[in-house]
C-alpha cells in the first residue's frame, strides 16, 4: 500500500535533499578512491605488476598474485562505479530543480529513498 502513497514536497526542498545526497557519495567516493589507491600500492609493493586496460565504462586491472588483495581491488572499483553514478544522477537533478520553488512534486516511497527523505 506504501507505494501508492506520494506525499507534496516543493522542488527546491528536494534540490536540497539531493545537494546533500550529493555530499554523502561524494565522500564515499573519495574514501574508496584511497582505498583503491592503497590496494594498488600494496600490490605494488609486494612484487606484483598491475595491468590496466581500457575497457566500456572504465578500466580493468589484471593482478597476478594475492587473490585478497586482488578482490580489495575489485570491491572498490565497484564502489568507486556506484558512487560516481549516483552522482552523476543526482548532479542532473539537482540542476534541475534547484531553483523551481513554484513547482511542487508528488514522491513516491522510491523517490524518497533516492533523494535521502
Amino acid at each position: 500500500m506504501r507505494h501508492q502513497w506520494t506525499i507534496p514536497f516543493h522542488a527546491s526542498q528536494v534540490a536540497r535533499l539531493a545537494e546533500a545526497r550529493l555530499a554523502y557519495h561524494r565522500v564515499r567516493l573519495d574514501a574508496w578512491e584511497a582505498e583503491h589507491k592503497q590496494a594498488q600500492s600494496e600490490l605494488q609493493a609486494k612484487g606484483v605488476e598491475v595491468r590496466s586496460y581500457d575497457v566500456t565504462g572504465g578500466q580493468r586491472q589484471d593482478v597476478t598474485i594475492d587473490p585478497v588483495l586482488a578482490k580489495r581491488l575489485g570491491e572498490c572499483q565497484a564502489a568507486i562505479k556506484k558512487h560516481q553514478t549516483a552522482i552523476d544522477e543526482l548532479e542532473r537533478w539537482h540542476r534541475v530543480l534547484r531553483d523551481r520553488d513554484s513547482i511542487t512534486l508528488d514522491l513516491t516511497q522510491d523517490d524518497l529513498e533516492f533523494f535521502g527523505a
